[in-house]
C-alpha cells in the first residue's frame, strides 16, 4: 500500500468545479466541459501579406490560447505607402505560427449545445459564403449554382457534432454529457496548470509492461478461461463500466466481444502482436499508450507470448469487485512510463 497521485485533466475547454483539500469519489463531477477542440484551421499570411514565411510571426501579437472572432485583425501590414491586413476566417483559439509555412493556425472549439454549435457553424458558413462572393465577383456569373449548400451544411454539422461525442469521455449511464467525472476516490491536493486536477489517496498500485488508450475507471471482474486464451464464448454478457482481469491472453474475437458488451479496460498476461494489429486502427507498435485512439483501454502485465504471475495474479484477484483506474501511459524512451492500475482503499 502506498500514496497514490492521479492526474486528471479534461479533454475539453471547461470550467473546474472541486476545490484544493476537497473529497471526491469516482462518480463526482469536478469539472464540466463546454466544448472540445474541433478542426484547426490555416491562414496564409504569408501569401496574404507578400513576405517570406520566417518573417510572419513579427506581425502577429496574439498569445497561445488567445480567443479571436471571427473578422478580427489578425496581422496589420503597413510599409512602403502600402497597407494590408489577414482576418479571421473563424472564431476560435490562436495556436501558434508557422515560421516554415507561414501560416497562422486557429482552433475552431466544437460546442457540446447542439442549438449553440448550430447557430455558431450557421455564422461561420454564411460569413465564409460572404467571403467567397466578396473575392469572386467577376466569376458570379460564370460559376453554375449547383444548390448544394444546405446539403454541406447538413452533413458537416452531423460530422462535428458526431466528432465531439466520440471525443467525450465514454458515456456512462451515471454521466450526463459535457460532465468530467473524478474517475478515483480521495482528496483533491492540487489544481495545475492547463486545469491538471492531482488526486491523492492510499491504496495499491499494479504497474504493467504495455499499455494502449487513455484513462478510464471500473469495477475489476475477473474472467476464468479452460486454456491460455480467452475465448469469445467465454465472455459473458453485459459488461457496462468492468475492467476484465484475465491471467492469459484473449483472442480477437473475444476482445471484441468485451468490447461491444461495455467493457472499459482489460489487464492481461500479453496480447498477440497479430490480433492488436487487428484490433487497434494503428500500429500498435508505433503508437502506444495515449496515442491509441481506442476506447477501451489494454494493459499488458508482461511481454509477448507471456501470462501473468501467479503471485500478481493473486493479488489482484483479493481486489475483485473494487472500483478503480486504469491508465494505459506508455513511453519507452525518456522519461519511461508504464502503465498502471490504481486501486485506492475506499471506493
Amino acid at each position: 500500500m502506498q500514496t497514490i497521485n492521479v492526474r486528471r485533466k479534461p479533454r475539453g475547454k471547461g470550467e473546474i468545479l472541486v476545490k484544493e483539500g476537497q473529497k471526491v469519489s469516482f462518480f463526482d463531477t469536478i469539472a464540466t466541459i463546454d466544448y472540445l477542440p474541433g478542426r484547426l484551421v490555416r491562414c496564409d499570411v504569408s501569401f496574404e501579406l507578400g513576405c517570406e514565411p520566417r518573417n510572419v510571426n513579427q506581425y502577429v501579437s496574439l498569445k497561445s490560447g488567445e480567443w479571436v472572432e471571427q473578422g478580427t485583425v489578425l496581422v496589420t501590414y503597413d510599409r512602403f505607402f502600402t497597407k494590408r491586413v489577414v482576418v479571421s476566417p473563424i472564431s476560435g483559439f490562436y495556436v501558434f505560427t508557422s515560421k516554415v509555412l507561414g501560416y497562422i493556425f486557429i482552433r475552431e472549439p466544437i460546442l457540446l449545445d447542439p442549438d449553440k454549435q448550430k447557430s455558431s457553424m450557421k455564422k461561420a458558413f454564411e460569413q465564409s459564403e460572404h467571403n467567397q462572393n466578396m473575392t469572386k465577383q467577376e466569376d458570379k456569373d460564370t460559376v453554375p449554382n449547383f444548390g448544394i449548400g444546405n446539403i454541406i451544411y447538413d452533413n458537416y454539422l452531423k460530422h462535428t457534432q458526431n466528432a465531439a461525442l466520440e471525443n467525450l469521455e465514454k458515456a456512462k449511464p451515471k454521466n450526463e454529457a459535457g460532465q468530467f467525472k473524478a474517475g478515483f476516490s480521495g482528496v483533491v491536493r492540487t489544481i495545475e496548470q492547463q486545469n491538471e486536477i492531482v488526486i491523492t489517496s492510499k491504496g495499491y498500485r499494479f504497474q504493467g509492461v504495455l499499455g494502449f488508450g487513455q484513462q478510464n475507471f471500473g469495477k475489476l471482474t475477473f474472467l476464468e478461461s479452460y486454456s491460455e486464451e480467452l475465448q469469445e464464448s467465454e465472455v459473458p454478457e453485459n459488461l457496462i463500466e468492468t475492467i476484465i482481469v484475465i491471467r492469459g491472453r484473449p483472442s480477437l474475437r473475444a476482445l471484441q466481444k468485451i468490447e461491444r458488451q461495455g467493457g472499459v479496460g482489460l489487464v492481461c498476461g500479453s496480447i498477440p502482436l497479430s490480433v492488436l494489429q487487428d484490433f487497434c486502427p494503428k500500429e500498435p507498435l508505433l503508437h502506444l499508450g495515449h496515442q491509441m485512439p481506442i476506447t477501451m483501454t489494454l494493459v499488458t502485465m508482461q511481454k509477448f507470448g507471456e501470462t501473468m504471475s501467479q503471485e500478481q495474479y493473486a493479488e489482484l484477484k483479493t481486489l475483485e469487485g473494487t472500483w478503480c483506474l486504469i491508465d494505459g501511459n506508455t513511453q519507452l524512451r525518456a522519461g519511461c512510463k508504464r502503465p498502471e492500475i490504481l486501486v485506492p482503499i475506499h471506493t
